[in-house]
């Protein structure tokens, strides 16, 4: 038995095998739950049993309790079991950026779930695998079984349903696990499907507060259906997870609504600003005989650690802004979660740092910006061709943060720096960052063939090769033409003129003909004489 360290259960498990221990029993070095997945399978999926060990995770106390009894000498220890779920490490958790709502709405099973598998990837046609990808069909197999049960029902209902009726899931030392972390908890089929209660919206938030700036009086309202023939009484509570001295949330005590009917309930929260900043949550709980339905609520105090501004994504990552219209500019997006005081944008070169202001305002507004970019400055000033990191500034509240872009601006065709082609093959070097495609052709025939052995070199340099098969080429006379073209449209073509002849001297002669001239041709001559016993042709290929 070892306790959790900064190894991976995967190193624990293969140093066990080679110490020679038959298993091992890892506790968390905190006191609460952990869980993790030991890859012990070979390249087939199973146990890979000669390197490792099988292994169990446990939770911090229970892993002292037995460390405990086993320094007190006892050999046989009984833990108590506990039938219960738990929450994975890896399972997504709020709350949503910017919303500051209670995210995850519900919780499903996501942990080593069986599925089918495409027999490619299994034999048998099913394997287990974990993940949002293995719980969301829980919830989209639920919430369709709900509509054939209801197929009367908005997805607001279907959702509420689903929320309103989960069951409350605990960690080891059963504390009930955060809004944040399960929603109102881990959605149960049959409840949901014979509620016969429905409360609307399914999650409350108060919002983002700004600190130490006195009492806050929020006011929210939930609509509760009855759906059932006959009118109920609603006993409402209200239970607050932290921040108890500080918060006071008031609801009525009852809520009668009559049958097949709707009916509000009033929320209100009052918040004292001077508490701690972060998140706090609770909820609210409406119980009509055995049934009690949950709606969990958020209020945050300004928490530490939730990002001001997100980049979410650009249409381009290189812009030519003398192109092509697609390619003139890039769509920066991003996402302000608050208002902030100030925005500013700039571009930082790659070469030497050279800063430049594209914009600058103040007291945006919250929520997601399309910001265009055609490659110049806030004067209207084209910046020079190079790599650029665009930075989106702002401050909020005296926290500065920042988004960032990366593009290039590229208004320059590529350059053929050297070409060379004979009977057999055609060969060049293109210098160029954002190399897209490289073509040839004959000339008077319309369709570019493309050359696929094409090879980067270093420092935006590429070398490509062609190998001509039989038939491209027409003996005589041929007019080459090579094209080059950059990702943003720019086009360089080049033509190398070739003359194909049986006899491999004269070929030879030709293309040293078309590299270097005159001087390069007779330099053939010389070349020729010396390996060949006939110099039949070789004149009237000189006229040529």
């Amino acid at each position: 038995m070892v306790q959790r360290s900064g190894d991976d259960v995967q190193s624990v498990a293969e140093n066990a095998k080679r110490a020679g221990a038959a298993a091992v029993i890892i506790y968390n070095h905190l006191k609460g739950d952990w869980f993790a997945i030991p890859m012990e399978t070979d390249e087939n999926g199973e146990p890979d049993t000669k390197r490792f060990v099988p292994i169990v995770t446990i939770s911090g106390g229970f892993g002292t309790h037995i460390k405990n009894q086993l320094a007190a000498g006892k050999t046989e220890i009984k833990l108590s079991s506990v039938k219960r779920e738990k929450m994975v490490d890896f399972s997504s958790r709020g709350p949503a950026n910017g919303i500051w709502d209670v995210k995850p709405d519900v919780t499903a099973p996501g942990v080593d779930i069986v599925s089918t598998l495409p027999r490619s990837l299994e034999k048998t046609g099913y394997g287990k695998m974990s993940g949002t990808s293995m719980a969301t069909p829980h919830v989209a197999g639920a919430a369709a079984l709900l509509l054939q049960k209801h197929p009367d029902w908005n997805p607001e209902q279907v959702k509420s349903a689903l929320s309103n009726t989960a069951v409350e899931l605990k960690d080891t030392e059963k504390k009930e696990y955060s809004p944040i972390s399960q929603g109102a908890g881990r959605i149960d089929l049959p409840k949901a499907i014979t509620t016969q209660s429905l409360v609307v919206s399914n999650r409350l938030s108060f919002g983002l507060l700004q600190p130490k700036t006195g009492v806050k009086k929020i006011d929210r309202s939930l609509r509760v259906e009855n759906l059932s023939g006959k009118a109920k009484r609603y006993a409402v509570r209200v239970e607050l997870d932290n921040g108890k001295k500080g918060i006071r949330v008031t609801v009525p005590s009852t809520l009668v609504v009559g049958a097949k009917s709707q009916g509000q309930v009033p929320v209100t929260m009052s918040f004292n600003t001077s508490l701690p900043r972060g998140i706090y949550t609770g909820a609210v709980f409406l119980k009509d005989g055995k049934q009690e339905l949950k709606v969990p609520f958020i209020a945050l105090n300004e928490p530490k650690g939730y990002e001001v501004i997100t980049s979410l994504g650009q249409s381009a990552y290189i812009i030519s802004p003398n192109g092509k219209d697609e390619h003139k500019f890039t769509l920066l997006t991003y996402y302000l979660a608050v208002a902030p005081s100030s925005l500013k944008i700039t571009a930082e070169s790659s070469e030497g740092g050279k800063k430049y202001l594209l914009y600058q305002t103040n007291n945006p507004a919250a929520g997601y910006t399309d910001w265009m970019w055609d490659g110049k400055d806030s004067k209207g000033k084209k910046l020079p061709d190079g790599d650029y990191a665009i930075i989106v500034e702002c401050e909020y509240l005296g926290k500065k943060a920042e988004a960032n872009f990366f593009v290039l601006i590229d208004t320059k065709a590529p350059v053929i720096t050297e070409l060379t082609a004979d009977a057999d093959q055609l060969s060049g070097k293109v210098k160029e960052a954002w190399l897209e495609e490289v073509s040839w052709r004959l000339a008077g025939e319309k369709d570019w063939q493309i050359i696929e052995d094409v090879n980067y070199v270093e420092d935006g340099l590429f070398e490509f090769h062609h190998a001509f098969t039989k038939g491209q080429l027409k003996p005589g006379k041929n007019l080459i033409i090579v094209r080059v073209k950059d990702s943003v449209g720019h086009v360089t073509t080049k033509r190398w003129k070739l003359n194909c002849h049986s006899d491999t001297g004269r070929k030879k002669a030709a293309d040293i003909r078309q590299l270097g001239g005159p001087a390069a041709f007779f330099h053939a001559l010389l070349s020729y004489f010396n390996t060949n016993s006939a110099v039949t042709g070789l004149w009237s290929l000189y006229s040529n």
